[in-house]
């Protein structure tokens, strides 16, 4: 099935969604203090970590909220590792003296309209970062991605289980990635006596704006 996005979309459909607003919030509150100074290993400095952390900066869906705890440097925060992560292959933070802040196209960013800023998000994402990335594990094979969104679009209407997708695809992709933009809804439920839990996913009317299928 032939899928495309559709880039007439308005602002305010998809100006709070998660990943773009704490996305940009980042990129704003580097651009306000200027550049930062990072650590002697090159990480963004814990006492700005934590804060942000305090603020919200987590996954939509985290996986363990119990790490609030224990969050006192970048490896701790996934959620804000990722954006950091992402910023920089993406080319709009460098690190460059020992501080981090923002390029040319970061800021540029900053004056940019919400759907600009969301596509160009999900192309970077996917192309750039490429899921898995942060965890050091091989890129995903470029046909997933586009197999996983065509499975959405033929059956995600309705709220499903995941016996199509394994574990590893349902919280990279489902709620690490197309839950972050809005495309999603996934739903844990925890199986009384096992250690796993029964995972639900079904598309949001966000995805049907964003994405174009004939």
């Amino acid at each position: 099935m032939p899928i495309a996005f559709n880039l007439k979309l308005s602002d305010d459909k998809v100006a709070a969604t998660h990943l773009l607003k704490f996305y940009l919030d980042f990129l704003r509150i580097l651009n306000e203090r200027g550049p930062v100074k990072a650590t002697a290993q090159r990480n963004l400095p814990a006492k700005l970590v934590m804060e942000l952390f305090e603020q919200g900066y987590d996954y939509l869906h985290a996986p363990f909220p119990f790490r609030a705890r224990s969050v006192r440097k970048e490896a701790d925060a996934w959620f804000l590792s990722d954006l950091y992560d992402l910023g920089r292959v993406s080319g709009l933070i460098i690190k460059r003296k020992g501080r981090i802040g923002l390029t040319k196209k970061g800021q540029k960013a900053l004056t940019l309209s919400a759907t600009e800023n969301y596509f160009s998000l999900l192309r970077d994402y996917v192309f750039a970062f490429n899921m898995g990335y942060e965890e050091g594990w091989e890129p995903l094979p470029p046909f997933l991605i586009p197999y996983v969104i065509d499975m959405l679009s033929e059956y995600g209407s309705k709220e499903r289980a995941k016996e199509r997708f394994d574990c590893a695809i349902f919280r990279t992709i489902l709620e690490q990635f197309l839950a972050e933009f809005w495309l999603v809804e996934p739903r844990r439920v925890h199986i009384k006596g096992h250690r796993r839990d029964e995972q639900f996913v079904r598309t949001t009317k966000l995805f049907n704006e964003v994405f174009i299928t004939w």
